[in-house]
C-alpha cells in the first residue's frame, strides 16, 4: 500500500471553509477512483491532515495528474498560513480491529 498525505493549517475564520473545499474538491473527487482504497481527513482546528491509501504510487500520481490538488490550492490559498507540501509513505505495519 502507498500512503499520500498532506497537512493544511488554516488562518482564524477560514477553518470551516477549508474543510468544506477540499471536500468539493478532492473527497468527491476520489471517490471511485482507480486505485483508490482509502480516504481520509483529519481535523484538528485549525489544521487538516488529509490521507489517502492507494494501491501504488502510480495510481496516486495518476489521481494527482488530473489537477485536483491545483484546483484546491488555487481555491484555498489565501486561507492557509503556508503553502501545503505532500509526503509519501509506505505501509510497514498495520493492525486493524475486527
Amino acid at each position: 500500500m502507498y500512503i499520500a498525505t498532506m497537512v493544511y493549517e488554516f488562518k482564524a475564520d477560514c477553518f470551516a471553509d477549508g474543510v468544506r473545499a477540499w471536500e468539493e474538491e478532492v473527497f468527491l473527487e476520489a471517490k471511485g477512483r482507480e486505485g483508490l482504497q482509502r480516504m481520509e481527513l483529519c481535523t484538528h482546528e485549525p489544521k487538516m491532515f488529509a490521507i489517502g491509501h492507494w494501491r501504488s504510487p502510480e495510481d496516486a500520481q495518476a489521481f494527482m495528474a488530473t489537477g485536483v490538488f491545483a484546483r484546491l490550492t488555487q481555491r484555498i490559498e489565501a486561507m492557509l498560513t503556508h503553502r501545503p507540501e505532500p509526503d509519501m509513505w509506505q505501509d510497514s505495519l498495520l493492525f486493524e480491529a475486527e
